[in-house]
């Protein structure tokens, strides 16, 4: 999902919202435009070779894993952890709109997400 419009506070004008695998397993997270580096899980990992430290072997991990009993695993487990962590996630965003940081700043704080 991309993002851009210049009516909307400065956080929001340029966001694509990227989810590794499986949109109804993923969290989606913000790459902003004006950002200089991101999270290593999203920079790690290539499909033919399986990490840890890749987000896309996680998502694609709890997406397989769902496949086991998908009605049950994502009601009781699935779907409450990607509703917490995308919410942990936008309320990082919605405080980035409310004072937008420097461009260094601003990378330092997403690296974590």
């Amino acid at each position: 999902v991309l993002v851009e419009a210049k009516p909307l506070p400065r956080a929001s004008q340029s966001i694509a919202w990227f989810a590794s695998d499986s949109p109804a397993s993923s969290v989606f997270v913000p790459f902003f435009a004006g950002a200089s580096s991101c999270s290593a899980a999203y920079q790690t990992g290539r499909m033919e070779v399986f990490t840890r430290d890749s987000a896309w072997w996680a998502f694609n991990f709890v997406a397989n894993w769902m496949n086991i009993n998908y009605r049950d695993m994502s009601t009781d487990y699935v779907y409450p952890a990607v509703r917490r962590e995308q919410r942990k996630i936008m309320d990082e965003v919605e405080g980035l709109e409310k004072e937008w940081p420097e461009p260094e700043e601003l990378s330092a704080r997403l690296t974590h997400l």
